[in-house]
């Protein structure tokens, strides 16, 4: 039998795997700010912040900072 199938299977599960991690995680960041700021001081905002630290970490570098700002801006109304 050809290892052919297998190695579809893998590609397309590294591919989904990097979609998520590169897209979807940064994108949902919006959202969950919108949610965890409706709901007010609490558990929920430590644990948005535990997860998207990585994201505010990466806040600091030129490039990606005014982004950042921006796409958070649509979500949080100030």
């Amino acid at each position: 039998m050809s290892d052919e199938p297998n190695k579809r299977r893998t590609r397309a599960w590294i591919w989904w795997t990097l979609f998520v991690v590169f897209v979807l995680y940064p994108l949902s960041m919006g959202p969950a700010l919108a949610i965890t700021e409706a709901a007010g001081p609490g558990s929920a905002t430590t644990v948005f912040f535990f997860l998207y630290l990585p994201l505010y970490s990466l806040a600091e570098v030129p490039g990606f900072g005014p982004a950042f700002g921006w796409y958070v801006s649509l979500w949080v109304k100030r």
